[in-house]
């Protein structure tokens, strides 16, 4: 018999002879990734109006933490299509599960100046390489 002393036979008594090492190694749990789906037209509206709102998918694998969606100024995003629409939006991580299913992030132009809006839509989560989405409006 081949002891293994990750599997608990390892005694300091007894002799190591475990040349199978690969067996012995800790689990390593799947870094976090985001992968996002669809993109955003541009948003125009006239003063006193209010944006349509705009979508695209986003789904986790490996997912340990919250989602955090983050606008730039002059936007506003959420989880839900009724809003509400703020700068940042937080998905909660479902107890047990370990990837997001595709969900919907919606966006809503909030302009505050008369002017053209440029800027990124960040998703992050703990552990993945935060991802952005180009999003771009004008107050007319």
């Amino acid at each position: 018999m081949i002891c293994e002393p990750c599997h608990g036979c390892f005694s300091p008594s007894a002799p190591v002879r475990d040349t199978d090492t690969a067996r012995c190694a800790p689990a390593v749990e799947a870094m976090p990734a985001i992968s996002i789906e669809g993109g955003l037209d541009g948003f125009s509206i006239m003063l006193q109006g209010q944006s349509a709102v705009q979508g695209f998918r986003v789904a986790v694998s490996g997912w340990q933490r919250k989602v955090v969606a983050a606008a730039p100024l002059g936007f506003g995003v959420s989880f839900t299509p009724g809003g509400p629409y703020r700068r940042t939006a937080t998905l909660p991580k479902t107890p047990g599960a370990s990837a997001l299913p595709e969900r919907k992030v919606y966006v809503r132009f909030l302009p505050t100046d008369n002017r053209a809006y440029n800027g990124k839509l960040y998703i992050e989560t703990a552990g993945a390489i935060t991802r952005a989405v180009p999003v771009t409006g004008v107050l007319i």
